[in-house]
Order: structure tokens, then sequence, then C-alpha cells
């Protein structure tokens, strides 16, 4: 099957959640003259007010600081009935390295049915209509045991999208595939300074993150990571339990680098830092 090569204006989609690292794909496009399209979905998780907030604060100050053009659009598509602690009010969410160990092994109560999928077509049918080239999603090489967050699940959906769309066949892509967490926050730091704090990294609501699960461990850490290699400010967001991350997370962090998973931890290879 034949399709007519479109030609399209530089624009591109960013599937983000208002977390550090879809904010920082955005910005990567941007930097290269990008006309920027986040796309933020409420599918229903309990995040959903901060991570909303974070997206209207980051686009606020990338128009008024850096003068670009940066548009949000919001979605409502609810994904219920699942057994995700991200979408459950009863299923409590993981703490510190538990949540991480799952992540990188079983998943279980962490995944979201088909979260990415819906994201993806959402992107897909945003990009259609304004005619953007490009659909990212913050795949890293922090998340890769994730299968929808592998270069494999973008490529594969890429040439889907010269099935399901017309007007123009966007390309999936992660600006930041090669790249972890602490990379990321460092070229955002580097490049876009006074973003950072306001990105969302928490799987729970609430006016400030509860500093005990994986995704806040993870930013912390790369915080970290930002400061005492690279001599960057330490911009460690406000938390309900500041004490978490150096006196229990650091601990059972350096205790799982003695087994073959924290071997294969993004975190594993700055362990000399701690």
């Amino acid at each position: 099957m034949k399709y007519k090569e479109v030609k399209t204006n530089k624009k591109a989609v960013i599937v983000t959640s208002g977390g550090m690292d879809s904010i920082a794909n955005g910005l990567m496009l941007l930097k290269k003259g990008y006309e920027i399209h986040y796309l933020h979905v409420n599918y229903g998780q309990k995040a959903e007010p901060a991570e909303t907030n974070a997206c209207k604060m980051v686009q606020n100050i990338l128009r008024e600081s850096y003068g670009q053009y940066v548009a949000l659009h919001l979605y409502d598509f609810p994904i219920t009935g699942t057994n995700s602690c991200l979408t459950n009010k009863g299923i409590k969410i993981p703490p510190g390295m538990e949540s991480i160990k799952k992540s990188s092994t079983s998943i279980d109560e962490l995944w979201v049915p088909a979260r990415n999928v819906v994201f993806l077509s959402i992107g897909a049918a945003l990009a259609e209509d304004i005619m953007a080239g490009v659909i990212t999603l913050g795949c890293n090489q922090s998340e890769s045991a994730y299968p929808d967050n592998t270069k494999e699940f973008l490529d594969r959906f890429t040439y889907m999208l010269k099935y399901g769309c017309i007007k123009i066949h966007p390309k999936v892509i992660s600006p930041e595939w090669n790249m972890d967490k602490a990379e990321i926050l460092r070229f955002t730091k580097k490049n876009y300074p006074g973003i950072a704090p306001f990105t969302w990294s928490c799987d729970d609501g609430g006016i400030m993150m509860d500093g005990t699960c994986g995704c806040c461990n993870n930013r912390l850490f790369a915080d970290m990571v930002t400061e005492r290699l690279w001599d960057m400010p330490y911009l460690r967001p406000l938390t309900k339990d500041p004490d978490y991350f150096h006196d229990k997370f650091i601990p059972d962090l350096k205790k799982t680098f003695k087994t073959k998973l924290g071997k294969r931890l993004w975190m594993y290879k700055y362990r000399d830092l701690i």
C-alpha cells in the first residue's frame, strides 16, 4: 500500500503527565525549533489535579520567560475498573524500593491497562488535526522494563499510524530515549532554568509530593546526582515526608545494589555518589 508524502509544519505533540521526563521531551524539541503542543490526559489517576497544574505552570513559564509558542491540550479519558494503584483509591501505592523493584520486574499494580496506547491514539488524532509530524512519549533508559516504554513500541506505533492516519503519518519518538533521569534533569536545568521545580514527580495527588513513592525517589535521586556530579543546584521539591529519601530510600538502595537487580537499575552507575 503506497502513501503520498505530506509536507508538514515543524510541529510536535508531546504526550505529558506534567512530570520531569515528558516535559523535558517537549523542551528538547522546543530547543530544536519545534512548535510544541503538550497533551495531557486525565485517565482517572490519583495525581491528576497536581499533574494538570504542573502542565499549566510549565506552559505559562515557557511563554512568559522564553517567548515561544507552547500549547496545552487537556483531554478526559478515564480508565476505570482497573487493579492499578495509580487509579484505584483502594489500592495503596507501594513505597520506595518496593515500587522501583516492581517497575523493574513484575510491574503488578503499577500497570494501567493500555495506558500508553490510549495516550498515543489521542496524540495521533491531535497530530493529524494540527498537521504535526512528530509525537513524543517520555520513554528513557530508566523505565525500559515497561514494554510500552521501549523503542520497539514507539517504532511499531509509528508503523501502525501509516494505516491509522490519512492526512499525515506522524512519527512517534522519544528524544531522551538514550538518557536516564539524571541526564534528563541535567538537560532541563542547563537549558531551561526554573522549569524543573514546577514539574510533578509523584504517583499520588495533594498539595505537595508524598516523598515516599518510587516516582518521588527516582526524582530526588536524579536531583542529587545533578548536584554532586555536575554542580547544579539541588532543586529538591517539597514533600510530606522530607526525611524518607535519605533515611529510608538510600539505605535500601545501597542494599539493592549488591543484588543482580540492583546492577540493572539506572541509579547503579551513580553508586559512588552515595
